[in-house]
């Protein structure tokens, strides 16, 4: 079909390949149309490839799972957590069929079922172990869960887009399963063939999603002018937690925006971790009741005896069902994680409290979880914030920055949020987490030589030191929408820990 569009001043020609199936055809009806394409090719890679090029100018019209609704044999799509990756399988991806009576005989892709029935007045051909082991392939039975510890308005916004998982399901993958990864979030398109059940997904076609919010951020101003005034908000609330102590909301600031951006083998730049010290109770429970109405995930960890003895921390595998039994430290990137030691009792912890102490150490060193394998463990990368409120002088736990709370005198009242208010903090979070960002070469050398300086002054100071005043100085700078590092604000960073190690020494 030849389309001619017309303008004053050029003519553009669109060829528009036509393939004879409709919308329908690929949603209400993938099977039958997976059957008319396995006449020109039975190759599973193939077929469901030319399967994906029908089926991706309809992607916005597939509907999402709905377990209550009869969506068998029709297309349908999920999005969630990889929880857990069985070991492949074989399967027959085909099967031949022969009519009774003109003795036809075709081949047909079965592997979006779990039996297979053929039509009437076809019979199935008797094959032979050659023939099977010829058209034999590999599946991968996958867990797949809803995305672990997103908060409450997340879900809701992801329920309105009509974009999330409700319960676990299972799913079967038959190409480029390499590609999926444990901890990852996927759409999965495909086919629910069971007879009795909708719990497994035959899985047409899938593609990984990233985890920013779920609200549109299309309109959303990025001026510098804009970001600040959101930015002012936003500590303005943060300030009302940490008692009106300005340098601790500043940090807190940083915690809230900061991610791996890079790796080298056991090293993380850009996390930084963050213990407050000298926390009261009420502190931590006005931080706990806001930070899950800015965040999309939120992991809260209280540290009570009973929980770090009697709670599953590590995910562990479980040999007689072949499953990963899944663990409160089984993330997906980007969930935030507040560990109140302030719920910490008197008391005695148990080898599995002990264990878990040693998992969150991990985690926060390292930025890795290791699963439990039974006969060894497994390292899974993480991108974790993670910030610890501490009662006392010390923390069980370690932190990029440790900061004692001063309250300067705590404001009356919460500054009040509008709506509007809470959306725009959600997209400005997302945005300045995400952020380019460069340090130019004349601030490299200011900060070579002011180092050099400092080194002079205190002997005691180590890399660890220069490493996180060059990350909160990075924090400082994209909280302003700054996308390289300015000499005022490097110079205020300086002061920042100055006065942080300041509090320190008196804590000693």
């Amino acid at each position: 079909i030849k389309l001619l569009l017309h303008s004053s001043k050029k003519t553009y020609r669109f060829i528009v390949m036509t393939t004879g199936f409709t919308e329908n055809d690929v949603i209400l009806n993938p099977i039958k149309t997976i059957n008319t394409l396995a006449n020109t090719s039975t190759n599973i890679e193939s077929l469901l490839n030319s399967f994906q090029h029908l089926m991706t100018p309809y992607l916005s019209h597939v509907p999402l799972l709905d377990q209550s609704a009869d969506y068998k044999n029709k297309l349908v799509y999920i999005r969630g957590m990889i929880q857990n990756i069985s070991d492949p399988i074989l399967y027959s991806s085909t099967v031949s069929i022969k009519h009774t009576a003109t003795t036809e005989v075709r081949t047909i892709p079965v592997m979006y079922g779990d039996s297979y029935t053929p039509p009437e007045s076809w019979n199935i051909l008797e094959t032979s172990g050659a023939t099977v082991a010829k058209h034999a392939n590999e599946s991968t039975l996958i867990n797949c869960t809803p995305v672990p510890n997103e908060t409450q308005w997340c879900k809701l916004e992801w329920l309105k887009q009509q974009n999330t998982l409700t319960q676990p399901i299972q799913v079967v993958a038959f190409t480029n399963t390499s590609q999926l990864l444990i901890n990852h979030v996927y759409l999965f398109y495909g086919v629910i063939s069971d007879e009795n059940s909708t719990e497994t997904l035959h899985c047409l076609f899938f593609k990984e999603v990233t985890l920013e919010s779920p609200l549109n951020r299309g309109n959303f101003d990025t001026s510098k002018t804009f970001l600040l005034k959101i930015r002012e908000k936003l500590f303005d609330q943060l300030l009302f937690c940490v008692a009106g102590d300005k340098l601790a909301a500043e940090y807190l600031l940083f915690n809230l925006i900061s991610r791996n951006y890079a790796r080298f083998d056991v090293t993380q730049l850009g996390k930084f971790s963050l213990n407050l010290i000298h926390v009261a109770s009420n502190t931590s429970q006005l931080i706990s009741f806001l930070l899950p109405q800015l965040l999309e995930r939120f992991l809260f960890l209280p540290l009570s005896l009973s929980h770090l003895n009697e709670k599953p921390f590590l995910p562990k595998k479980d040999y007689s069902s072949e499953q990963l039994i899944t663990g409160c430290l089984q993330l997906v990137d980007s969930t935030f994680i507040l560990i109140d030691e302030t719920k910490m009792e008197n008391g005695r912890l148990t080898a599995a409290g002990v264990a878990a102490l040693a998992a969150l150490t991990e985690l926060i060193n390292a930025q890795c979880v290791y699963y439990d394998f039974t006969y060894h463990r497994l390292p899974f990368n993480t991108d974790t914030p993670i910030l610890v409120l501490t009662e006392g002088d010390k923390s069980l736990l370690p932190a990029t920055a440790v900061v004692p709370l001063l309250p300067s005198g705590h404001p009356s009242y919460r500054p009040e949020l509008t709506k509007s208010d809470l959306e725009d903090i959600r997209k400005y979070l997302t945005i300045v987490r995400t952020m380019d960002y460069n340090l130019d070469i004349e601030l490299q050398e200011k900060v070579q030589e002011d180092w050099v300086e400092m080194r002079k002054e205190d002997k005691q100071l180590t890399a660890d030191d220069l490493t996180r005043l060059l990350t909160t100085a990075r924090y400082l700078s994209l909280s302003r929408g700054d996308c390289h590092l300015l000499k005022e604000t490097w110079d205020e960073i300086k002061l920042f820990e100055r006065e942080r190690m300041s509090r320190l020494k008196c804590v000693k």
